[in-house]
């Protein structure tokens, strides 16, 4: 514990696990062990977990059936005595004072009633309008009788009256506040005294007082943090932790006012006499909650509120406990390995100093001795054949570069020639105030196929532009036959039709390796602006004139150059207007990829062509090179670019 301290407190924690194979691999392996351990350790929380859920729940439902049972025992038992009396109050319905005494013997006789009553309904009782003798328990425990009924108590129109009379059937009332009676909270089991033509003449009442209630759903506690409510048919709480909510409060009222969802709901299903449970329960903002729930025999509900932490707080220290033995193994694990670890590594410390002496130039650098026959000594074997094959291949890597090099240069001689071999000098007629030429050629390696050509001959002005298949040397070299052709045949002959069959017949002869070339010769005559041209296969040039209007110009097919002798080509003529300007140019320019692989396309170019007004050539052609990179974004040039614009002033 204290090297681990020590090595801390010396070095950054993560850099030295970076720089330290034996604390990496010893940490590595902590961590693989410390996994398993907290997997397990998982695995058993998950299943403990389960079955401690499991086990709570049945739990609480248990205590839940004995609190309804006892619940239901102090009803039944109120209900059995008024059934057990009814008889005696049908025998003695014209004897008052015999009447006063049922109602005193119910109450002295079964403690769990606090007053009880025999309301007879209007005129029954000699003609009087009330009449219900009642006795009940005062706060001194003593029984006191009393007429219910007057003018000021009108008992026929109480729930607990009414509602029995109407449906002719037992009826628990509602929690009410008995004033004019007993005086206290209470809730009332009503039994209908019905004659023999099917009328109610009474109401035998027995009182239940809900402090009872109360104190027994109080008692209810699974789980320190437990608490139960019990609700009335109607929702209303009989019995709640908070007595606010008692006889004050419904269980939808005061989902309202939580605006706990999930108390409307588990409110519904208990008015519905459903019984459950109600898992993720949130209270209070906490949804580890559940709550169980179970009917009465009086239609009214009880269900008592669990927090599932109080369930799995036992095994809650058993984690912590195995939490900290995970630590102190994780110490103790650490540092056997790292211990273990350098001692078999030495080897390879050794190996790797010998390593560095080899890679300063000490290629005779000695290695260790390395006694076993495992893994080590195999690496030092691949150190000693290194060691006899460095030689050889620095030898080697040495004539290899010296011969890139001069390729390279060679390269770059091949590419400064063959930028000389086109016309390079703008403006290449500085004496003309009619004509504006300009043109580029930028290969995608160091040379390329493409070419362009021009000259003035007889106030004519002959031109060539020409794209080789293929790139590089290759074509570099076709390039400069095709170019070379052009000056021979165009200085004298006039037809470019006939140009193209000689330039055509020239380029096949001695072409083994069948390349070709697209070619686009033109003759303009300075003077009056006719235009004669011949096309192989090359892309269309674009007009422009004076009002900014672009359309490409209108060529016949003819097949490329290079491919057949003898071929025959067409000609063809049009017209040029002093003002027009003339773009000619190869694939690389319309065929430019951008990172999504889309191509510059013919109807960008001849977009950008439309409308533009350049004075000169060469701010035409910067433009439009800066629209091709910028529609490229980036992406690498894959084929040679060549642009030759030709503005007649």
């Amino acid at each position: 514990m204290a090297e681990i301290i020590n090595i801390v407190k010396k070095i950054n924690p993560v850099e030295l696990i970076r720089q330290n194979l034996v604390i990496r691999l010893s940490f590595f392996i902590l961590i693989i062990a410390v996994c398993v351990f907290l997997l397990n350790n998982l695995i058993f929380w998950t299943i403990s977990t389960k079955e401690l859920l499991q086990s709570g729940n049945t739990n609480v439902q248990q205590k839940l059936s004995i609190a309804i049972a006892g619940i239901d025992h102090d009803l039944h038992a109120v209900e059995t005595a008024l059934d057990n009396v009814k008889w005696v109050v049908e025998e003695s319905l014209g004897d008052e004072e015999r009447l006063y005494d049922i109602t005193r013997k119910v109450v002295s006789e079964n403690e769990e009633i606090s007053g009880c009553a025999i309301a007879f309904a209007p005129y029954f009782h000699k003609g009087e309008l009330f009449f219900s003798p009642y006795s009940y328990v005062n706060y001194r425990g003593e029984i006191v009788s009393k007429q219910l009924g007057n003018i000021n108590n009108n008992y026929h129109y109480l729930d607990w009256y009414q509602i029995p009379a109407l449906l002719k059937e037992p009826v628990w009332s509602e929690p009410y506040f008995d004033e004019g009676g007993a005086n206290m909270l209470m809730s009332t089991y009503s039994l209908p005294l019905i004659d023999k033509n099917g009328n109610v003449y009474a109401i035998f009442t027995a009182d239940l007082t809900l402090s009872t209630i109360t104190e027994l759903v109080s008692a209810i506690k699974p789980y320190p943090t437990s608490f139960a409510f019990l609700i009335s048919r109607n929702g209303t709480f009989v019995a709640h932790k908070d007595s606010s909510y008692i006889f004050t409060h419904t269980v939808f009222s005061a989902a309202a006012e939580e605006k706990s969802k999930d108390l409307f709901d588990v409110g519904k299903q208990m008015l519905d006499g459903q019984k459950g449970v109600y898992t993720n329960y949130t209270y209070q903002n906490d949804d580890s909650w559940f709550i169980t729930y179970g009917p009465l025999k009086n239609k009214w509900s009880l269900a008592i509120l669990s927090n599932y932490d109080d369930v799995i707080d036992g095994i809650k220290h058993l984690t912590w406990v195995s939490l900290a033995f995970v630590i102190i193994f994780a110490i103790i694990l650490f540092s056997v390995t790292r211990r273990m670890m350098k001692r078999q590594l030495k080897p390879l410390v050794q190996l790797s100093d010998s390593a560095l002496k080899i890679a300063k130039g000490d290629f005779h650098a000695e290695l260790p001795e390395i006694e076993t026959h495992d893994e080590m000594s195999h690496l030092k074997n691949s150190f000693e054949y290194m060691q006899k094959s460095l030689v050889t291949y620095i030898d080697e890597l040495k004539r290899t570069t010296s011969t890139k090099e001069r390729i390279e240069s060679e390269l770059r001689i091949a590419s400064d020639i063959q930028r000389q071999m086109v016309p390079s000098v703008f403006p290449p007629f500085p004496e003309r105030s009619d004509l504006d030429v300009f043109a580029i050629l930028n290969p995608a390696k160091e040379v390329g196929g493409d070419l362009y050509d021009y000259f003035i001959r007889d106030n004519k002005f002959y031109f060539i532009i020409g794209d080789v298949s293929g790139k590089g040397v290759p074509a570099a070299i076709f390039m400069a036959i095709a170019r070379s052709a052009f000056r021979y045949v165009a200085s004298s002959e006039d037809n470019v039709a006939l140009m193209m069959d000689k330039l055509n017949d020239s380029v096949t002869e001695g072409n083994p390796t069948n390349m070709f070339i697209t070619m686009f010769i033109g003759k303009i005559d300075l003077q009056t602006g006719e235009f004669e041209y011949c096309n192989a296969g090359h892309n269309p040039g674009v007009v422009m004139d004076n009002d900014g209007k672009a359309e490409f110009l209108d060529l016949k097919s003819n097949l490329v150059a290079g491919v057949m002798n003898g071929f025959k080509y067409s000609g063809q003529s049009s017209h040029v207007g002093k003002g027009s300007t003339l773009l000619f140019y190869t694939d690389g320019v319309t065929e430019a990829e951008n990172a999504a692989k889309e191509l510059y396309s013919e109807e960008r170019l001849l977009s950008f062509c439309s409308g533009k007004e350049f004075a000169y050539s060469e701010e035409f052609i910067t433009s439009l090179v800066a629209d091709v990179r910028a529609f490229a974004n980036g992406a690498e040039q894959n084929d040679d670019i060549t642009m030759l614009v030709i503005k007649l002033k």
